[in-house]
């Protein structure tokens, strides 16, 4: 004679559904206000320091005024270079009627 038993658990998870979903909320609230505050924290020396560097920066110059500055420093460049090129004009000149000094005298004393 065999019998058989079986035994069929089945579990109630709603109990223990309800409790992680508990255990969850309180940590993200605990995680959200430990990464918050130092995060706020942050934001205000940055925006501090945002706000000195740009007290310290002095004041605004007029668009007009930053035009006519470039204007100013690219006649100053352009006059260096044109300076520079005569200096450099100059010398290539002096080496040529060197030469040709040079050259004159050779041909007039062989």
């Amino acid at each position: 004679m065999e019998s058989e038993l079986s035994l069929r658990i089945l579990p109630e998870l709603s109990d223990l559904t309800k409790a992680i979903d508990r255990i969850t909320k309180s940590i993200s609230k605990g995680l959200s206000k430990a990464i918050e505050s130092p995060l706020n924290k942050l934001k205000d020396k940055l925006k501090m320091e945002l706000d000195i560097g740009t007290k310290i920066a002095g004041p605004k110059l007029p668009q007009s005024s930053l035009k006519e500055m470039g204007k100013q420093i690219r006649k100053a460049t352009s006059v260096k270079l044109y300076l520079d090129l005569k200096q450099a004009n100059a010398k290539n000149l002096r080496f040529l009627l060197a030469n040709f000094y040079l050259f004159t005298f050779s041909l007039l004393f062989a």
